[in-house]
């Protein structure tokens, strides 16, 4: 996502807390039979403008909300 990529992930685990599916990236469950290749064929047939506009807002997401300052001062509120 910081090199505005397409991510596929599990949406079991963190990366789902991170990634909303069909906005920043995308999510399959591997509770669901199928659901990788559905999702990964979704993918394939997007149309390019659409794949860049995720691209971009998973670069978004991973430097304005994950960027280190932030980072460091939702640590600080915490501690």
């Amino acid at each position: 996502m910081a090199l505005g990529k397409i991510v596929l992930a599990s949406r079991q685990g963190g990366q789902s807390e991170v990634i909303s599916h069909g906005v920043n990236g995308f999510l399959f469950d591997h509770h669901v039979p199928g659901d990788f290749e559905a999702q990964l064929i979704q993918i394939l047939s997007m149309d390019p403008a659409d794949l860049e506009q995720i691209s971009e807002r998973a670069f978004q997401t991973i430097n304005t909300d994950f960027a280190p300052d932030t980072v460091y001062i939702r640590k600080m509120d915490v501690i």
